[in-house]
This record gives structure tokens, C-alpha cells and sequence, in this order.
């Protein structure tokens, strides 16, 4: 098995493929991470928010929430229904699959998470990066469009 650490979009290797976009499906609420930070135990990662820096997301798909930095989610986020709470996201993500013999260590804002085929690597707006499992891919962002023509930095 191979390993590849990734801290930044910009690191993905050429021979993992063209990246492909996706929209998130379904609606999100947040709330404040608990002081003076909060854990999130995931089965991909650790993650940690900070409260004033990070919000919590939280979906049907995932109840226990996991950290976002609050200027990421205020850039690719919107609320529903004015006064709602509910929030949708605006913004497609790129999405690149991890080879089969790939193992990569994904270092993202909140933490280190680890991604193996089929799973995927997501770009966000600010090129940071993060992991999504293969089957989440499919349930939350439904199928992914036409590969991207820009080249991989």
C-alpha cells in the first residue's frame, strides 16, 4: 500500500484522476462547539473544533456533527428559509477517488483524517482539503458530474 500525506488541494497527484463535482444534498443545522474545544472521534479521523473559530454541522446523515471553520461555511453556505436555521450549500465540490493501493493521510483544518479506495478526497473553496466516504459521496451528493477541465496544481 502506498502512502501519500495531503494537506492542500493543490497536492493531489496527477495519477489519482480528474477531479469531479458534486453538490451537497439536503439541509444542515449548526451549532457552537462545546469550551474550550470539542472532540469529534470519527472512524476516518480525530477532529477538533474551537469555539469563535469553528461551528459544528449537522446533518440527518451525521447527528454528532463534525467541526467546519466558520468563514469556510459562511462562504458555502446559505440559510434555507430566512430564519430557519436550516442551511443548504451553495457551492460545488471537487472530488478526486483514491486509487486502489492508495492509503492517504489527509491533513485537514480540524485535524488528520486517513482515506483508502473507494473513498474520496474533497477540495473546499479555500483548497482545503477533507475526506468523505465513498458511500456518503453517494447518499448526500448524489452522482457527480463531468470531470473538471482545469489541471490539477
Amino acid at each position: 500500500m502506498t502512502r501519500v500525506l495531503i494537506t492542500s488541494g493543490k497536492e493531489i497527484p496527477r495519477m489519482f484522476g480528474e477531479l469531479r463535482a458534486a453538490r451537497k444534498k439536503g439541509l444542515v443545522r449548526i451549532r457552537e462547539p462545546a469550551n474550550p474545544r470539542e472532540i469529534f472521534n470519527k472512524s476516518w479521523g480525530t477532529l477538533e473544533a474551537i469555539p469563535g473559530l469553528d461551528i459544528v454541522v449537522l446533518s440527518k446523515a451525521d447527528s454528532d456533527g463534525y467541526p467546519c471553520k466558520r468563514e469556510v461555511f459562511d462562504a458555502t453556505y446559505e440559510e434555507a428559509e430566512p430564519g430557519s436555521g436550516q442551511f443548504r450549500k451553495t457551492a460545488l465540490s471537487r472530488l478526486v477517488q483514491v486509487p486502489k493501493g492508495f492509503t492517504v493521510e489527509v491533513k485537514t483544518t480540524e485535524g488528520m483524517l486517513t482515506a483508502e479506495h473507494p473513498d474520496y478526497v474533497v477540495i473546499g473553496v479555500n483548497n482545503e482539503v477533507y475526506v468523505n466516504a465513498y458511500g456518503r459521496v453517494d447518499r448526500l451528493r448524489g452522482p457527480c458530474f463531468s470531470s473538471f477541465s482545469a489541471t490539477l496544481m
